[in-house]
């Protein structure tokens, strides 16, 4: 039987990274994910930490990394960890910075929508984006209230509804702040009907608008 462990980022972003000793190296501030975004498996390949002992911010691999979930507590370790190149940071996908809080379209629901969190799972191959998190609960979660409000509800026989979407169903529109361009920017969007796109281009802000036009078919 595959074990797996799924944990969302809003968990995990502000965590002290400990090594095996139980010492701190550093506070994770962002994950990096493939550029390969329009697939629906999208591997985590690393990790941004503000080191304990410095002020600045490196780009460690994922590989040494280690994410536990215990009675719903997340802890994360990581021993010997290997800083990854300028040149991958610049050809990947970081979730805070290009992702989270921001308009992405929802393909099936031919829409834009607002990330307000998103999900993951740890394989025994990898730790894979799972899904973004567009509703109610993903906001209670960001501020700390999700349980209690969600442990109310069910003494009234009421649940928050879910709403999430499949990573391999959503594309991401902001690249403004990315050095380059990535090769694969937008391909998700080829694939709906013109009069869909166009809806959802009007909606965009006038720099994103200009953006996503000129970079299509």
């Amino acid at each position: 039987m595959t074990s797996f462990t799924t944990f969302y980022l809003s968990r995990v972003i502000g965590k002290k990274v400990m090594d095996s000793n139980g010492k701190t190296i550093g506070t994770l501030k962002d994950i990096l994910i493939e550029s390969n975004h329009d697939s629906g498996n999208t591997l985590v390949i690393g990790v941004k930490l503000k080191l304990s002992n410095s002020k600045e911010s490196k780009l460690f691999s994922f590989d040494t990394f280690v994410i536990n979930k215990t009675k719903d507590k997340i802890s994360v370790k990581c021993n010997n960890p290997h800083e990854l190149s300028e040149e991958v940071s610049q050809t990947g996908l970081f979730l805070v910075d290009v992702i989270l809080d921001k308009q992405i379209v929802d393909l099936n629901g031919r829409k834009l929508v607002r990330v307000n969190d998103i999900r993951l799972v740890s394989l025994t191959n990898g730790t894979y984006v799972l899904a973004v998190d567009i509703g109610m609960e993903g906001l209670l979660r960001r501020i700390g209230i999700a349980l209690p409000i969600k442990r109310m509800f069910n003494l009234v026989k009421l649940q928050i509804p879910a709403k999430l979407i499949l990573w391999e169903d959503v594309e991401a529109i902001d690249f403004s702040n990315l050095n380059i361009k990535l090769s694969k920017t937008y391909s998700k969007l080829q694939t709906l009907h013109p009069s869909d796109l166009a809806d959802i281009i009007e909606d965009l802000g006038k720099k994103s608008m200009t953006e996503v036009f000129s970079a299509l078919d």
